[in-house]
């Protein structure tokens, strides 16, 4: 399967960020979903595999590191990148310890995201193939 049939959702409340980023995943071929807050993410998304979930720490109502929270409770198994405009080494750790893909700091390059989105989806590939076959 190829990384470019995957779908990536992102939830920024940052209307300009959104729109500008969905644009650029867009044109690297990806599929782009995005929500504006994590409330709406977790009312609309049916996660469907393969994918990853590119995610604004600083979000209102419920920030990011709550929404990764939730999604593991409820067994969602979404590669997530954790993205932030207020970077610093507390937020990286932690973010690394709940078991983020990767964690870059706004502004990030093309590059960056690139890397990281193609690096979650080949992780969520591979977590998918072996889900499938302990069914």
């Amino acid at each position: 399967m190829s990384h470019k049939t995957a779908t990536v959702y992102m939830v920024d409340d940052d209307s300009s960020f959104r729109k500008s980023l969905r644009r650029l995943v867009t044109a690297m071929g990806f599929h782009v979903i995005d929500f504006e807050s994590a409330q709406s993410f977790l009312n609309e998304t049916k996660y469907q595999t393969p994918a990853c979930l590119i995610l604004d720490i600083n979000l209102p109502v419920m920030d990011g590191f709550d929404l990764h929270d939730q999604l593991i409770r409820q067994g969602v198994k979404i590669p997530v990148i954790f993205v932030t405009g207020q970077a610093n080494v507390t937020l990286s750790v932690q973010a690394m310890k709940k078991g983020a893909v990767d964690f870059l700091q706004k502004p990030f390059s093309s590059q960056q995201i690139e890397q990281a989105i193609n690096h979650a989806i080949e992780l969520d590939q591979r977590g998918y193939k072996r889900r499938k076959t302990d069914i």
